[in-house]
């Protein structure tokens, strides 16, 4: 693990465990949940990244270019996979400054039609901190790519403003179905303890607005162009998920354009990037 203290804020990350920020800290308040000092998997951590897909994929794998790719479940309870790769596979610390790190991941191995190296670098300023991602493809022919990130907060008596866009209602798999402006999270500022979704959104205007009265803290979540289709994940427990990703879920079945948005082919040497910031203030 890498501890970095910067301007007022403390960051862990695990390279190891996925590429993982275990807890971002600023001035001794947790922007994000923290992980237990015992947590051994990304999913009990404060935030990972996703690549060279986002969220999950349906049971039979996909074709592309005329091959086949079956992809394997990878999570304990979901019947298809999910999340990409990159968050289980062992990062290395390519370069640590006094204001943040830069991981680096090659992957050879997995079931993706071609080998991928994802970058990610962390930069703390002032107060902000800033989590970018670049996934280049560093085969012999085309890939699809899908880029993200998956924080988490803590719920207590967090409210959020955002306004998401429209929802994708699913089926029992958690797969899009269409779109819908009937959802929990309307514009305006909502009370995530009355929040429950495990859905993703197409038309989010790239920001939200966290407001934790627990640790008189607001935080303010932004993202790229090319990060703006949102997942809320928000279980019947002490957390809540923004997850700024590159395109909906299963995008690579899709079965209109709508469904399809944000999934991208890039050739041999190109690269697919985004980020998001979180900024912070200390309520009055």
């Amino acid at each position: 693990m890498v501890v970095i203290e910067h301007h007022g804020w403390t960051i862990t990350v695990d390279p190891a465990l996925g590429g993982s920020t275990r807890s971002l800290n600023w001035k001794g308040q947790n922007v994000l949940r923290p992980a237990d000092s015992v947590a051994v998997n990304p999913l009990d951590l404060a935030s990972f990244p996703l690549a060279p897909f986002c969220n999950r994929i349906d049971f039979s794998g996909f074709d592309f270019e005329g091959v086949f790719y079956p992809l394997p479940t990878n999570m304990d309870g979901v019947a298809l996979p999910i999340h990409g790769f990159a968050w289980q596979r062992a990062w290395r610390v390519s370069e640590r400054r006094a204001d943040g790190i830069k991981m680096e991941l090659e992957d050879r191995q997995s079931l993706w039609p071609q080998p991928y190296r994802v970058e990610q670098n962390i930069a703390l300023a002032g107060d902000s901190a800033r989590f970018s991602i670049a996934l280049t493809n560093i085969g012999e022919g085309d890939m699809p790519a899908g880029i993200g990130f998956h924080p988490y907060f803590s719920r207590g008596n967090s409210r959020c403003e955002v306004d998401p866009g429209k929802m994708w209602v699913q089926d029992a798999h958690g797969l899009p179905m269409k779109l819908s402006s009937d959802h929990g999270l309307a514009k305006g500022s909502h009370s995530m303890r009355d929040i429950r979704l495990d859905h993703s959104f197409s038309g989010w205007d790239g920001t939200a607005v966290i407001t934790d009265p627990d640790r008189w803290l607001e935080t303010r979540l932004s993202a790229s162009e090319n990060l703006r289709e949102l997942v809320v994940y928000s279980p019947a427990q002490d957390f809540f998920c923004l997850e700024p990703v590159s395109h909906v879920t299963n995008a690579v079945h899709g079965d209109s354009a709508a469904k399809r948005t944000g999934w991208q082919t890039i050739a041999p040497g190109e690269t697919l990037s985004g980020w998001f910031e979180l900024s912070v203030k200390e309520l009055s």
